[in-house]
């Protein structure tokens, strides 16, 4: 769901589901510094639109709607940001919220447009097929909105609808409550960094240099001198890989390769490469 500009505004006084993940280190996408930098005013807390994000708002409601025929829910409302009842800095926007056929409790529905880049953690046919970053915002929306479960429908590759109900988890909710209440206090009210040496703070923090040298120190120093050692192994590590890949070929020479150990092919493009067993070819 995108937010309005008016729920960005508000959410800045709060942590939303859709954060959670990212604050728990559990997000492929985010770090918890990108969530503090945006709490914070460092970075913007809307995204730039873009098209594939047009088309998830576009089939939203779709998506909901076919969820809701086909398992015989009444599709209820898409609701505002909520707080919590007792901490009002935690915070959630389901996508939408429905009405259960067999309980008829009103319940969270989590709506996921599941792009190709992001098949990988989506595993289709399996009970626990959801990744565990969408858990845990589900989680966080059943602890602010107090419910007990929540389904999740997501259309994969744009070609399978697939749901998941998710029930409430309550040692769950603790351990996320209480990584995201120490964000909150420690790192964003008393505005501490959760990694000072992140790269992406440390861009925004210092995007320019002021022309100044600093003195060396003994902590410089040792950590100069381990750079300078790890980069030197690399490069006479590939240097004697170099080597010993060319001996190889050598070996080989006209034939296609080593059964077992190694292939030496040409490919579509007219050259050959050298592939170990283990490594992937490619055309």
């Amino acid at each position: 769901m995108t937010l309005t500009p008016e729920q960005l505004e508000f959410r800045k006084n709060g942590l939303g589901a859709s954060e959670i993940p990212a604050i728990c280190g559990m997000s492929p996408f985010q770090k918890p510094t990108d969530i503090w930098m945006q709490k914070t005013g460092l970075m913007p807390l809307a995204i730039e639109p873009n098209e594939a994000m047009d088309w998830g708002n576009r089939l939203e409601d779709a998506i909901a709607r076919a969820f809701c025929e086909k398992e015989g829910h009444e599709l209820f409302v898409a609701p505002d940001t909520l707080q919590h009842k007792e901490y009002g800095w935690a915070m959630a926007t389901p996508d939408r919220i429905i009405i259960d056929k067999d309980t008829g409790e009103y319940v969270n529905l989590q709506i996921k447009n599941v792009g190709p880049k992001s098949m990988g953690y989506w595993k289709e046919n399996e009970v626990g097929g959801i990744p565990d970053y969408v858990t845990v915002q589900v989680q966080w929306e059943m602890f602010v909105t107090d419910t007990r479960q929540t389904y999740v429908a997501a259309l994969l590759a744009g070609t399978k609808m697939r749901s998941w109900n998710i029930i409430r988890n309550d040692d769950m909710i603790s351990q996320i409550f209480e990584i995201a209440r120490r964000f909150w206090e420690i790192n964003v009210k008393q505005n501490i960094p959760p990694n000072p040496d992140d790269p992406n703070y440390l861009k925004f923090k210092y995007p320019n240099d002021n022309g100044n040298m600093l003195e060396p120190t003994d902590i410089t120093t040792g950590i100069v001198g381990d750079i300078v050692a790890i980069k030197g192994n690399i490069t006479r590590q590939n240097a004697k890989v170099s080597l010993l890949e060319d001996r190889l070929k050598g070996i080989i020479g006209e034939s296609a390769g080593i059964t077992g150990l190694c292939t030496f092919r040409t490919n579509k493009k007219g050259t050959r490469t050298l592939r170990l067993i283990n490594e992937k070819e490619s055309d």
